[in-house]
């Protein structure tokens, strides 16, 4: 199926490939179908709504540039996913493109959460105060530094 996009123009997808969030996106509720489209030569994901080509997210994985970011999900919230492993999980975080680049920021407080066997994803608002919605891009500790290339 073809859809447009905000970054690529019209692409092609599998309808498999479509993510379904179910409480849409915070701010954007009604936007509950995505897809991750790869941005080449970048460890950066787009995530395109299928329906609504002006909207998409740069996401990425929050591990490649904060190695120790960790956080819980109730058993509960686990259930609600219909989770019973870990590694049925995927988690993103949105990135803000700023200008100057070393200026843009992760949304580390509301990851991306997808089950991946069921491409279902839920984002989530953690309750911890230790993250933002706006951590550096490039830590402090410049561990970082690779990180926009493979």
């Amino acid at each position: 199926m073809e859809i447009g996009t905000r970054f690529f123009g019209t692409v092609e997808i599998e309808e498999e490939g479509v993510l379904d969030f179910p409480r849409g996106i915070l701010g954007m509720e009604e936007e509950r179908q995505f897809v991750l489209l790869d941005v080449p030569g970048r460890r950066f994901k787009c995530m395109q709504s299928v329906g609504t080509p002006a909207v998409a997210f740069i996401v990425v994985n929050p591990w490649d540039y904060y190695p120790d970011y960790e956080f819980e999900l109730s058993d509960r919230e686990l259930e609600d996913m219909g989770v019973e492993s870990a590694d049925q999980l995927a988690v993103f975080a949105i990135v803000t493109i700023r200008e100057p680049a070393a200026d843009s920021t992760l949304n580390l407080l509301g990851p991306l959460v997808i089950h991946v066997e069921k491409r279902t994803g839920r984002q989530f608002v953690l309750g911890e105060n230790r993250y933002s919605a706006r951590m550096p891009l490039i830590p402090e500790t410049g561990e970082a530094d690779h990180a926009d290339t493979d």
